[in-house]
């Protein structure tokens, strides 16, 4: 598969074995990292925005009121704080594979169609 991105295109060459299992060959680390996102956020993209939510102490906003400790304690331990502080604390090359990363979890979401999850629960990550 060919991905565009501002930089350049790369080509995440996914080859899924007979367990479904995706193989990614790429020359660079970024490329990899890249490819990486996309492919988790092809195949979990649900996982981590329920993740992104729990941690933010949102969950209960969309999946009802069974989450509300779940979000009143990650907000009594900051988990969206530390999370934040994590990132400003991160050197040049790991802030790069971050970048990296998240470009391809969004350029996933841009192109592919979305989990059934989301149209269960009537929204977008």
């Amino acid at each position: 598969m060919n991905i565009a991105t501002a930089e350049k295109s790369i080509v995440c060459d996914d080859v899924s074995t007979d367990s479904a299992i995706s193989k990614i060959n790429l020359s660079s680390t970024s490329s990899i990292i890249y490819c990486l996102g996309f492919q988790h956020a092809k195949h979990r993209s649900w996982q981590m925005d329920f993740l992104r939510k729990s941690g933010k102490g949102q969950a209960s906003k969309y999946f009802g009121f069974r989450y509300i400790q779940t979000d009143l304690t990650a907000r009594m331990l900051k988990i969206d704080e530390i999370a934040k502080g994590f990132i400003k604390s991160l050197g040049h090359n790991e802030l790069s594979n971050l970048i990296a990363y998240t470009q391809g979890v969004n350029k996933a979401l841009e192109t592919e169609r979305p989990a059934r999850e989301f149209l269960a629960f009537d929204y977008s990550p």
